[in-house]
């Protein structure tokens, strides 16, 4: 039998939080992230640390251009 982890899934709130997250890391201010945030967006893939500094990763780039265009649309 195999052990398979399963697949995080990112909720509304993640979705909401995350730009606002990747802004105070880009403006290296983490500190400002709630702790629990910085937990599921790691799980998520969308963070990551890198050499001490937590950086926004290729896939949460992504994620970030698709929540941001999913806050344009109208609703």
């Amino acid at each position: 039998m195999s052990s398979v982890s399963p697949v995080p899934i990112a909720t509304r709130a993640h979705c909401e939080a995350f730009a606002s997250a990747a802004e105070a890391l880009a403006r290296r201010q983490a500190q400002g992230v709630p702790e629990e945030d910085i937990r599921a967006f790691l799980a998520l893939g969308w963070i990551e640390w890198r050499q001490g500094v937590l950086r926004v990763t290729p896939l949460g780039q992504m994620a970030l251009i698709r929540i941001q265009a999913a806050a344009a649309q109208p609703a």
